[in-house]
């Protein structure tokens, strides 16, 4: 999913002077959002925005998005606050070509958005790190022991691909990635609980995850928007609970060098 980064810290200066782009917002309330799952070859390695691209919030063949469009969709689809919708329509900006728009593959390019020690991506390095890999979401339901995923078992998915990763490559760490990126990487570990809920049930996790669908009802599961003060709290949360969570080497996973499990 995507995340944000350290300037992101200092957006809301600047935010609420913004307007909402209204063309955007009534163009995707007018639309006919029944899913449809798109060519897998358009798609990026983030989960949610492939489904509001299926969901048509963005272009079916995930091309040709705009800022103001992504920020619309997640206003709507997302039933984001403006300032965290600005905040995570703002990351794509590195990737924006002269006409001002991006597509979905660009969103595979490593280390702007996409990052190695992902949840259910391989690394950079094993030559393929946008396609779903069913065994690594496997292991993030296992970490939650069987019930819904939480605060608790994403500090242990965290930990453990931390560890995943150091045993395979020599990874040391998140604060490897450089600031930038240990910002994304710790706001993507904690955006779903923002998107669904502090507690995650496995049916929806797994529609979202391996159909790229927003379940049924969607927006139902949450009591309020996904803010982006909401997010920080998360963090922090998962933060400091993934401080104290022990991972027994019994439990990692030997990444192949290329491929997927």
């Amino acid at each position: 999913m995507c995340g944000i980064q350290l300037s992101s810290f200092f957006q809301p200066l600047t935010a609420f002077l913004k307007s909402p782009p209204e063309k955007e917002i009534q163009k995707i309330r007018k639309a006919e959002n029944i899913y449809i799952r798109g060519d897998p070859s358009t798609r990026s390695p983030c989960p949610f925005l492939n489904s509001l691209a299926n969901h048509g919030y963005l272009p079916r063949d995930g091309t040709g998005i705009t800022q103001s469009h992504l920020k619309a969709a997640l206003l709507v689809a997302a039933d984001c606050t403006p300032l965290l919708a600005d905040v995570l329509s703002s990351i794509v900006k590195p990737l924006l070509h002269e006409d001002g728009t991006f597509t979905l593959l660009d969103l595979r390019k490593h280390n702007v958005i996409e990052h190695d020690a992902s949840f259910t991506r391989l690394d950079y390095r094993q030559c393929d790190n946008f396609t779903f890999q069913p065994a690594m979401f496997q292991a993030v339901l296992e970490d939650a022991q069987g019930g819904p995923i939480t605060r608790e078992s994403l500090a242990r998915t965290r930990v453990r691909r931390d560890k995943e990763c150091e045993r395979a490559f020599g990874y040391k760490g998140l604060l490897s990635l450089g600031p930038k990126l240990y910002a994304t990487t710790w706001s993507q570990t904690c955006i779903l609980l923002q998107t669904f809920g502090a507690r995650i049930s496995v049916k929806d996790l797994m529609v979202f995850y391996t159909e790229e669908r927003l379940p049924d009802g969607w927006p139902w599961t949450r009591q309020r928007k996904m803010g982006f003060a909401g997010l920080l709290s998360d963090i922090v949360a998962v933060y400091w609970k993934h401080l104290f969570v022990k991972v027994p080497d019994s439990c990692l996973r030997d990444a192949p060098p290329t491929g997927g499990w």
